[in-house]
């Protein structure tokens, strides 16, 4: 009696382990992931579709807009200019900056550490965009890699002009940074910022589209990247970032705006 005891269990202790082993096997493919808990960058850029997925993620993520209030009120520039008046008094308006009361420590519009992450997001897409796989016979792919290589070219313009417009000289990034990376960056100065955009956005216009059907509606164009081109350059040659009116920056902002405006594609809002 007491060896078929001994027998039994033994054989339930044998059937635990094999269950308890069989288990741990399933969880260290399911634990086997990124460091983020998401997908591997792998497993992104090694199929199309899922590409196509991290690139609206960083339209979804980095594109904002200037906001306070909880996302309930938009915000405008112009009232914190003499141009403005806004006759609301309470908080979630202009209120708080015609009233001095933004500050480095009070900043609602801040978006310095969101605009990095989707810099650093677009930096990695940039980089590994070239090693995704697609077959010389499908058009779609290979038209849609280049296009979303263009895409990434524009974001990170955008995402660049987004960080001029409110703090002026900012450090450059233009790659994915390691943890034992030298992270004391200085500051580029603004002539250096508005050529890096500048140049972004030209490769960009180089790779976009004019337009796109109604599926792709809301993708970067060959002609919002040259808008955004020539809005920097203007804002390049303007007083602030301009004081000795070097007459050449201003020839430059034309030109740009020229490039947009004489392609019969776009006109001024009536």
């Amino acid at each position: 009696m007491i060896n078929l005891v001994k027998n039994i269990n033994q054989s339930y202790t044998c059937i635990v382990m094999i269950i308890v082993l069989a288990g741990c096997s399933k969880l260290d493919k399911y634990l086997d992931k990124a460091e983020s808990g998401g997908m591997s960058e792998e497993e992104v850029f090694g199929n199309y579709r899922q590409t196509e997925r991290s690139l609206a993620q960083i339209y979804g993520t980095g594109l904002t807009i200037d906001c306070v209030g909880g996302n309930l009120w938009s915000f405008s520039y112009d009232g914190a200019t003499d141009n403005g008046y806004s006759h609301y008094r309470y908080w979630p308006s202009p209120k708080f900056v015609y009233d001095g009361n933004l500050t480095p420590a009070n900043n609602p519009i801040d978006q310095w550490a969101d605009l990095y992450a989707a810099i650093r997001r677009v930096n990695m897409f940039i980089e590994k965009i070239d090693r995704l796989p697609v077959s010389s016979s499908n058009t779609e792919e290979v038209e849609g890699k280049s296009r979303m290589k263009g895409e990434g070219y524009f974001l990170r313009a955008w995402f660049y002009a987004e960080l001029f417009k409110r703090y002026g000289g900012v450090p450059l990034i233009d790659r994915v940074l390691q943890a034992d990376d030298d992270l004391n960056i200085p500051k580029a100065s603004p002539d250096e910022i508005i050529s890096f955009i500048a140049e972004d956005c030209d490769r960009a216009a180089a790779l976009l589209p004019a337009s796109y059907a109604t599926k792709d509606l809301g993708r970067a164009t060959g002609g919002a990247a040259r808008a955004l081109k020539s809005r920097m350059l203007l804002y390049a040659a303007s007083p602030l970032h301009n004081p000795d009116d070097n007459r050449r920056k201003w020839e430059r902002a034309a030109d740009a705006g020229a490039d947009v405006s004489d392609r019969g594609i776009y006109r001024l809002h009536s």
